[in-house]
């Protein structure tokens, strides 16, 4: 039930958090995407879907591949219902996040920045992995864009599916995240809590999120091909734009606050992991290590 995904006065918003890694031969992708719905959204959204897909569950390696609930569609039939699924989303998220990346690279260029400080070591553990800092930064992403539409870096649910490789990691780091007594570390990604669902993606919040993860993730695999991106991605982008900075590359929506991704490139997601680190480590800014010796 959308219910449970919300505080119970059903303030803020819900977002799904959804991976997808491409194990082919094409290049080892790995993304993770999340979108943000108001309750009255979400359930209008949800509403919509069940009426439209029910009791299909929307898998985009599936569809895409027209088999398991999707065997024997023509290709025609399956670009509809691909259309239908980004009306439906496009009509009811308030904003969304990608983070990416490639499994070599990040294992090849791993390496865990030691800064002898509890908080830090914390942080530098718990986004170690794709997985984790892929979570990390699609979540750093939302809670500015929180901020943008409601005006306070606060009230995300986070509901993340359980089993995904790697996800011890980012449960232990998320549950320091919500026991510890500095704010900053909520604000950060717009915290309000989380939940670890089964690993069924029925609900709405899932299935949206799993088609936003599949199409970044091929987009970056036409990219590659010197392909342009599909229209279902630039349609829930609402006009993606790219562009290059430090880490890699960012990709935007023409309208400011409705989303961006992170591609991260070779070893500089490790570069961006020790900026994170170096910002909190000195003795004169890392005001979390203070207020952490303070509280014991």
């Amino acid at each position: 039930m959308i219910e449970v995904c919300f505080p119970t006065d059903r303030s803020g918003f819900a977002v799904a958090l959804r991976a997808f890694v491409d194990a082919s031969a094409q290049g080892d992708v790995f993304s993770v995407a999340g979108i943000a719905f108001g309750f009255g959204r979400a359930k209008k959204a949800q509403k919509c879907w069940r009426e439209n897909f029910s009791p299909r569950v929307i898998h985009m390696t599936d569809l895409h591949n027209r088999r398991g609930e999707f065997e024997g569609i023509t290709p025609d039939e399956g670009g509809q219902i691909l259309k239908e699924c980004v009306s439906i989303v496009n009509k009811h998220m308030q904003f969304f996040a990608i983070s990416s990346c490639r499994i070599s690279e990040m294992k090849q260029n791993l390496h865990i920045p030691e800064t002898g400080d509890p908080i830090m070591d914390a942080i530098s553990k718990g986004v170690s992995s794709p997985y984790a800092w892929c979570v990390h930064t699609v979540m750093h992403h939302l809670g500015h864009l929180s901020h943008l539409h409601s005006g306070s870096r606060s009230g995300i649910s986070y509901v993340i599916e359980a089993g995904d490789l790697g996800q011890g990691k980012v449960k232990e780091y998320i549950r320091f995240v919500e026991d510890h007594p500095y704010p900053a570390f909520r604000a950060m990604y717009g915290f309000d809590g989380a939940s670890f669902v089964e690993k069924q993606g029925k609900e709405v919040l899932l299935q949206a999120s799993d088609i936003l993860c599949w199409e970044w993730a091929k987009h970056l695999l036409r990219k590659d091909q010197g392909k342009g991106v599909r229209p279902p991605l630039d349609v829930i982008f609402g006009g993606l734009e790219e562009t290059s900075q430090k880490y890699g590359f960012t990709g935007t929506s023409q309208k400011p606050g409705r989303g961006i991704a992170s591609h991260y490139e070779g070893d500089k997601w490790a570069e961006s992991l020790r900026d994170l680190c170096k910002e909190y480590s000195g003795p004169d800014t890392n005001l979390l290590a203070s207020l952490y010796r303070e509280n014991g």
